[in-house]
Parts: structure tokens; sequence; C-alpha cells
């Protein structure tokens, strides 16, 4: 008998730490859902010669890019894809003295955007064509903006 009794109030006193954290704390939940679709028809981007075909021929051929950014050797690349994306998070702030506190942040996003990159030369000529994860792509070959004179 003895021994419930101590499980019983270990039990209630760490449900009292539970809720005196939860009471004191800050909580905040996040669900989100988003869908974007700016996938390249293969027929389309195939019709598009490496070589031939000019920033000017990708646009009006394929419509407005989902990124632009520059390239290192003053190029350009235009990237197309198509994610959906769903965001689930729980952050939790508890304060533990007057001048300091704990956090906690947990998110989990799904989004892996695929699509295809189109690299062109300064003079607007279309180089080379690549497909993957937009963010891997984009990274192999990101710099930050020349500034403008």
């Amino acid at each position: 008998m003895g021994n419930a009794v101590a499980r019983a109030h270990q039990r209630l006193s760490l449900a009292g730490v539970v809720a005196a954290l939860a009471l004191s704390a800050c909580v905040q939940l996040d669900w989100s859902r988003s869908h974007v679709d700016f996938a390249v028809p293969h027929a389309r981007l195939h019709a598009l010669e490496v070589g031939q075909a000019t920033l000017e021929d990708a646009l009006a051929t394929l419509g407005a890019p989902l990124y632009v950014w520059e390239l290192p050797a003053d190029g350009l690349a235009i990237a197309y894809g198509a994610w959906s994306q769903e965001q689930v998070g729980i952050q939790v702030s508890v304060p533990l003295a007057e001048q300091a506190s704990a956090d906690f942040d947990y998110s989990e996003a799904a989004a892996k955007v695929e699509g295809h990159v189109l690299f062109f030369d300064r003079q607007g000529v279309l180089t080379v064509t690549a497909e993957g994860l937009l963010r891997d792509l984009r990274a192999e070959t990101e710099r930050r903006p020349s500034a403008i004179e």
C-alpha cells in the first residue's frame, strides 16, 4: 500500500511540475499548407536548343520563372519548379529566472522543390539546362548580386 501511495505522490508531483511549466510557458502551434506549380512542360523545354535559344526565347516559351539569380561568370539562371508544402510546428518558451528562459522549437517542412534550371551566358544565350532539387542546383551556382554602377 505504501508503494502505491508513493507512486501516486510522484505522479501528482510530476503533474504539478508540468502544470506549472504549462501555465508559465508560451506555447505556439503552427500548421500551414501551400501549393505552387511553375513546372515546365517537357515538350516546351526541349524546344529550346542549347547554344541557340536566348533568354527572350525561354521567357516567351516558358513564361515567368519561379526564381532568377546571377551566376558567378556574369551569367543568369532561371528556375521553374513545383511543390506542395505542409508545415507543422510547435514552439515552447519557458521562463527559468528573471533574466533567462529556455526555448524549444520543432518544425517539419516537407517541401522539396523539384524543377528545371536554365543557365544563360552574359550575352543571354542558353548554355545548359539542369533538372533536380532547385535548392541544390542554386547552391552550386549562386553568388551575391553585384553592385549597380
